[in-house]
């Protein structure tokens, strides 16, 4: 799960913009979370985004403002906390799996070239 802050964070993918092919996961992971399309945005275009941006394209789950994010992060953390924590680590396992499959919307989607 990814929040940030809504005063203070940036994201983006500068590789291509310093003339360099994109490691660490952005090529691999980025689409999964907002699809080939916006994904090739953000990694060609090599241009920063705002958190609200970020969280409309779904690379991150929740924007709050800053005076806020911390303790919606430790009440997330204490309540997951709190639960069977065999239940939540299958649930986890099954949300991973699922994720891993395409759906058939997958399919519709237009390739990239």
């Amino acid at each position: 799960m990814r929040f940030a802050s809504f005063e203070n964070s940036l994201f983006g993918q500068p590789e291509v913009g310093v003339g360099i092919v994109p490691a660490g996961g952005a090529v691999e992971r980025l689409p999964s979370l907002v699809g080939p399309a916006r994904a090739l945005e953000i990694i060609a275009s090599a241009d920063d985004y705002d958190a609200g941006t970020a969280e409309r394209y779904g690379w991150i789950n929740r924007v709050l403002p800053d005076i806020e994010l911390d303790d919606y992060v430790d009440r997330l953390a204490r309540r997951l906390a709190s639960f069977n924590p065999k239940v939540l680590s299958s649930t986890k396992r099954l949300v991973r799996e699922r994720a891993a499959t395409p759906s058939v919307g997958d399919y519709a989607r237009p390739l990239m070239s």
